[in-house]
């Protein structure tokens, strides 16, 4: 299949440890990663298919849902932030900033727990000129780690501390 961008190549970009959760392991990773802790199904987006698992027994219940639909999950390290970046760059150059920020009393952009539609957080779209330099710094050193393909480097606020 021919693709613009190189899915591979991002397992270089350093990110948050992100261990891939099978049945078998699943009762270890609270002591990897510790708690809280976040699972996500391989394919979500935009929150959907994402929890945080405060202990054990959140662990336990919350896997179990993901895995009636999945053979794999994936844990994250849970990293606080008030919003996230999306930096759009193709060919090395940054098309455009997007700021995501947490929908109300969640840690999510998008709460799909709620009795009503889903609750967003809001965004606000930047001219890459506006963004702040250190954003579109560590965005293109991480695309640079990667090669020239289209990516759109997704970040917590604090990521860009760890360049």
């Amino acid at each position: 299949m021919v693709v613009i961008d190189d899915p591979d190549s991002s397992r270089r970009v350093p990110r948050p440890n992100t261990p891939i959760v099978s049945r078998e392991n699943v009762k270890d990773i609270g002591d990897v990663l510790g708690f809280p802790l976040v699972l996500k199904i391989p394919d979500g987006s935009f929150s959907r298919g994402v929890s945080k698992a405060a202990n054990t027994a959140e662990l336990k219940k919350l896997s179990a849902q993901y895995f009636r639909d999945s053979y794999l999950i994936l844990a994250q390290e849970y990293m606080y932030t008030e919003f996230d970046w999306r930096v759009g760059i193709l060919n090395r150059q940054p098309l455009f900033v997007c700021q995501y920020f947490m929908s109300k009393k969640d840690w999510q952009v998008v709460n799909h727990n709620t009795r009503c539609a889903p609750q967003s957080g809001g965004f606000k779209t930047l001219s890459v000129e506006e963004a702040p330099p250190k954003v579109i710094k560590t965005a293109l050193r991480a695309a640079d780690l990667v090669g020239d393909g289209l990516y759109a480097w997704i970040s917590s606020r604090s990521a860009t501390e760890w360049w």
